[in-house]
């Protein structure tokens, strides 16, 4: 654990944490309606998808840090990155892949550091954190 450090929720308005989950549940989705008008969805269809989640904006709110969760079947386990994005568009930078049960990322409250829990080989779950701006 880090001492004296607080990192932060999704603040803000209920608006503002539904215009977040917004756009993420639109992209989880379109692939499905899409495919549903083509034809029914198959395993190798399947093995195409992205979840999106933990959506969380940065303590600024020009940033969103969150994650993609996708199948691997080859390791049976689910491949989890942490991305951020910024809210005026272009793409997600990849921060975090290749970590095991990655999840909960938080902004530090000054929005230069993101914390997540993740695990590395088989050891416990540990609390971990990395500069927003990569590295």
């Amino acid at each position: 654990m880090i001492p004296h450090r607080h990192f932060t929720e999704m603040g803000g308005s209920p608006m503002k944490r539904y215009l977040a989950c917004l756009p993420a549940a639109l992209l989880a989705f379109a692939p499905l309606c899409v495919q549903a008008a083509a034809a029914p969805i198959h395993l190798k269809a399947y093995r195409t998808l992205v979840r999106i989640a933990s959506p969380r904006f940065s303590p600024d709110g020009t940033r969103i840090a969150f994650l993609t969760i996708k199948p691997d079947f080859v390791h049976d386990r689910y491949a989890t990155t942490l991305r951020v994005v910024d809210t005026r568009g272009g793409a997600p930078e990849a921060l975090v892949r290749g970590m095991r049960d990655l999840q909960m990322p938080r902004w530090s409250p000054d929005g230069r550091t993101l914390a997540f829990i993740a695990k590395v080989a088989k050891q416990k779950a540990e609390i971990y954190t990395i500069p927003a701006s990569g590295g």
